[in-house]
């Protein structure tokens, strides 16, 4: 998912959710994937790349669907799209971790992974929370330890490679494979998909990903 959407619609979910449990994951997202974001716009720089400075149509129109949703309905239809979001996020991930080309981009994506999956395991347990309408107070204390973890993992790799989260606009903005972030826009790489943070890409195929 394109990383400035993952933070966009978080913002929207920490106001708009009405159970706890959702509001703070949510806000996770907007941490986490925020650090990302930042991020990958330092790798961009450091490339001399740009990365778009807007959420794409496509993920523009995700978030104001969204936003239409009456408030017994957000809280699960958020975190199905945060489940199924994540679930490629972390895919697309472990294929950049595994195969990019460009050092830096592998670097980023191996070093953000772990957190994306944390963000999928949060999102999954939230989910089955909100549909089972019970637990909301254990599972938002469990959203919360499990979140600050994923900050801290997030934070602990910045300065590695990539600089100063979406997922993520977690992506790849050079390199091989599918994108290491959900959202990279390519400017001068071959093939490119949405997704991540809609980064620039130079190398091989980058398709274009917080948590």
């Amino acid at each position: 998912m394109d990383g400035m959407a993952e933070v966009e619609m978080g913002r929207m979910a920490a106001s708009k959710a009405t159970d706890a449990q959702v509001k703070q994951f949510a806000q996770r997202m907007v941490t986490d994937h925020s650090k990302a974001n930042d991020e990958l716009k330092q790798l961009a720089s450091n490339k001399g790349m740009q990365l778009p400075s807007s959420v794409d149509k496509k993920h523009q129109k995700e978030s104001d669907d969204m936003q239409k949703k009456d408030a017994k309905k957000f809280d699960r239809e958020y975190m199905e799209h945060m489940v199924k979001e994540h679930k490629k996020d972390v895919s697309e991930f472990e294929k950049q971790a595994r195969s990019a080309k460009d050092p830096d981009v592998k670097a980023f994506a191996s070093k953000t992974l772990p957190t994306l999956k944390e963000h999928l395991a949060m999102a999954q347990q939230i989910e089955a929370s909100v549909k089972g309408g019970g637990g909301a107070a254990h599972s938002g204390s469990t959203a919360g330890n499990t979140g600050g973890s994923a900050s801290r993992n997030m934070a602990s790799g910045s300065g590695s490679s990539s600089g100063t989260g979406s997922s993520s606009g977690m992506s790849g903005s050079s390199g091989s494979g599918s994108s290491a972030s959900r959202g990279t826009s390519s400017s001068s790489g071959s093939g490119s998909g949405s997704s991540g943070t809609n980064a620039s890409s130079s190398g091989s195929g980058t398709k274009s990903p917080g948590k």
